[in-house]
């Protein structure tokens, strides 16, 4: 017997060689360690541009950019004080257009003087001389709006003295701050609040599926219902003294031409219609997200920034100060000119309705949606307040059929029509359900304390005093036959 032994492969096994390139990677290289490998400062900077690009990628691509939270603004602008015009901004995050992180964790106070003052072109006005020569240049007045903006920067820290081999020194920082520099631009008070485009428009279509049609060619259908168009007419011409025929055939012809009509529709609506997956499908494809190379201007301070990228966060309002020197004098709008960034969190609250004003509290919880057992007549008769002394009374206030909003609401849309109120007798002939309307008459309002001028928080229905008295308590009462429904229904 012959045994045949092949030796097996191991992991040192050097695989075919690739044909690698030298030349530089666009969307970014890394390090690769290895024993022997002769590591210098840009080594290590070549690692931290990769994870600082990556970073700042997903930054934009994911969240967006905008403020994420925070930057609240406080101004002192009184005239007798020592701290007059001096801006109190909070802690906050934000993103900018490139993906840099401008993230302020405690509060910090500015003035004027803190402030980088750009010109129409978002470049640093330089001149010799005080504050207010940098203003003069861009021609302030009381009435124009100023536009109060955070950049991303970055601060050298802690210098070191170095020694070279010949003895010459030379001066290196040991470690870069990422800060947030703020900076004023002259800008039309008509633009602080204008709103940001939506990036993302579909028609109001059925969701489409992601794929295109790939079945039969529209044209081949669209042929097929001419003829079946065609056939109907014929046998209509052709049984036209014939009504029985005839209604057989109109029932026919929906039968023949709605499959074919539906998988028109469906074509149609994958191949041209808007919404649903191939909508986000086509927005995201024609999406960029590239960065332009970021352009890091001296501001001073051992400090650059980054002033083509920033953040709006609120439109200011200049004065002068009892000094006659410009100030900081009002916040003009400090919600419009920012843009927002749509954290999960949002959007979750965006898609269940919390921004909604909503109904939190009805007059007649013990009553709503009882099956078993049905509601008693004289709860009904309690709950909308019925007094045998004041039934002849046109308005009658009900006493438990009211309404309480989450948020205030303008009385002036509160009226009669924004209630509705359905009886329904019990079934007839043919399984239906007589309907009778409920009168309603008025609607009585009210506000809580803190509610703004012409706003109430609670609405309760007011009915006919006539219909309490003949239509509910009276001989001819509908709820004298049996048993009822009743249905309320709001639209404010």
């Amino acid at each position: 017997m012959n045994i045949h032994t092949t030796k097996p492969a191991t992991s040192k096994a050097r695989a075919a060689p690739r044909h690698c390139r030298e030349d530089d990677c666009p969307s970014g290289s890394r390090n690769n360690y290895f024993i022997g490998k002769h590591l210098t400062s840009e080594s290590y900077r070549i690692d931290q541009q990769f994870l600082n690009g990556r970073r700042h990628l997903l930054n934009r691509a994911v969240h967006g950019w905008g403020v994420v939270y925070g930057f609240p603004l406080a101004l002192n602008a009184k005239q007798d004080g020592p701290a007059v015009g001096t801006l109190t901004i909070g802690e906050g995050l934000g993103l900018d257009r490139l993906g840099h992180e401008l993230w302020q964790p405690d509060t910090i106070k500015l003035t004027l003087d803190n402030l980088v003052i750009l010109d129409d072109k978002c470049r640093p006005v330089k001149v010799d001389g005080n504050l207010d020569g940098r203003l003069e240049g861009l021609s302030p007045s009381a009435e124009a709006c100023w536009l109060l903006t955070a950049h991303y920067a970055e601060q050298t820290l802690n210098p070191q003295v170095l020694r070279d081999h010949c003895g010459c020194k030379r001066k290196e920082w040991d470690r870069t701050c990422e800060t947030i520099v703020y900076s004023l631009r002259k800008i039309d008070c008509s633009k602080c609040c204008t709103p940001y485009e939506c990036e993302l428009r579909c028609s109001c279509s059925p969701a489409t599926p992601c794929c295109p049609h790939q079945g039969r060619p529209i044209e081949e259908i669209d042929a097929e219902v001419q003829r079946v168009r065609d056939r109907f007419e014929e046998r209509l011409q052709q049984y036209k003294d014939d009504p029985s025929k005839l209604e057989e055939i109109h029932k026919q012809y929906p039968e023949a031409l709605g499959p074919l009509i539906a998988e028109r529709m469906r074509i149609d609506s994958s191949t041209h219609g808007r919404g649903g997956c191939s909508c986000l499908c086509d927005h995201l494809t024609g999406l960029t997200v590239s960065a332009d190379c970021v352009q890091l201007r001296d501001v001073g301070d051992c400090t650059v920034a980054d002033l083509d990228n920033g953040v709006a966060l609120a439109c200011l309002r200049l004065g002068k100060d009892k000094c006659g020197d410009w100030a900081i004098v009002a916040i003009y709008d400090a919600c419009g000119p920012r843009r927002l960034v749509k954290r999960n969190d949002l959007l979750f609250d965006l898609i269940n309705g919390c921004d909604a004003t909503r109904i939190e509290e009805i007059g007649w919880p013990l009553l709503h949606r009882r099956h078993a057992p049905p509601v008693p007549f004289d709860d009904f008769v309690t709950a909308l307040g019925w007094d045998e002394a004041q039934g002849h009374y046109s308005e009658y206030p009900t006493k438990n059929f009211w309404v309480r909003f989450s948020r205030p609401v303008r009385t002036d849309t509160l009226k009669p029509d924004c209630f509705a109120t359905a009886i329904m007798s019990d079934q007839t002939e043919g399984c239906w359900r007589e309907y009778y309307r409920v009168p309603i008459v008025g609607v009585d309002t009210e506000a809580d304390g803190d509610d703004p001028p012409g706003h109430a928080r609670t609405a309760q229905i007011v009915v006919s005093g006539a219909w309490l008295r003949d239509g509910v308590v009276g001989d001819g009462s509908i709820f004298l036959r049996g048993d009822t429904y009743v249905e309320i229904s709001t639209k404010p």
